[in-house]
């Protein structure tokens, strides 16, 4: 079974279009951005639908003070990302045991290093977060980050950033987009599937 880790609809009746589509296409959970759909209701639809529903946050940082104050007054949440604009917050991200998620925007994609997947691995857990949003775009710049993450073995998820059903991805989509990168399409199953599932025991636990 599959994950997406970050969606973020505006309203419940989006929310519900896009857990009905989820499902079908294999997802077993999906994660909320806090700031659309209330938490509660949200999770309360995902059991409706068969599909586990968790809360996430998304903060920005450019330093390791500015991501400390960031992570200080995010809003509670299942998951916690944080989107580093420098690479001193990107460091920081990867050994804080409050990040679940460093995300890598487009600009941002230097940080995937040697250096961020180790200190990952030596956390124990956490991952990069990486958009297929872009690619709805065109922006194939971007999804080459995709090629760093293989090249260092960095932990990573996929996730769709999807405001409704529209912006799902298939997970056979997602292996054609990797073949077009010139990467194995079997890491689709690890970047959509045991990777987020890793992860996912750690929030649960």
């Amino acid at each position: 079974m599959y994950a997406d880790l970050r969606v973020k609809p505006r309203s419940v009746d989006e929310l519900r279009e896009l857990l009905v589509l989820a499902k079908k296409l294999g997802y077993s959970a999906v994660a909320v951005e806090l700031g659309g759909v209330d938490a509660g209701e949200a999770k309360k639809l995902g059991s409706e639908k068969g599909v586990r529903v968790l809360t996430r946050v998304t903060v920005k940082a450019a330093t390791r003070r500015e991501a400390r104050l960031a992570l200080d007054r995010a809003p509670r949440a299942d998951i916690i990302a944080l989107a580093p604009t420098g690479v001193d917050a990107a460091r920081y991200a990867a050994v804080n045991k409050r990040v679940h998620l460093v995300r890598v925007e487009p600009g941002m994609e230097r940080i995937v290093d040697a250096s961020e997947a180790r200190l990952l691995w030596e956390k124990g857990w956490g991952a990069l977060e990486v958009s297929l949003g872009p690619a709805l775009r065109g922006d194939w710049r971007y999804l080459a980050v995709l090629r760093r993450a293989y090249a260092f073995d960095a932990e990573t998820v996929l996730v769709s950033d999807a405001e409704d059903a529209a912006g799902l991805w298939s997970p056979y989509h997602v292996k054609g987009l990797l073949r077009a990168l010139r990467l194995p399409p079997s890491m689709a199953n690890v970047w959509l599937g045991s990777a987020p599932a890793r992860l996912l025991r750690v929030v649960l636990r």
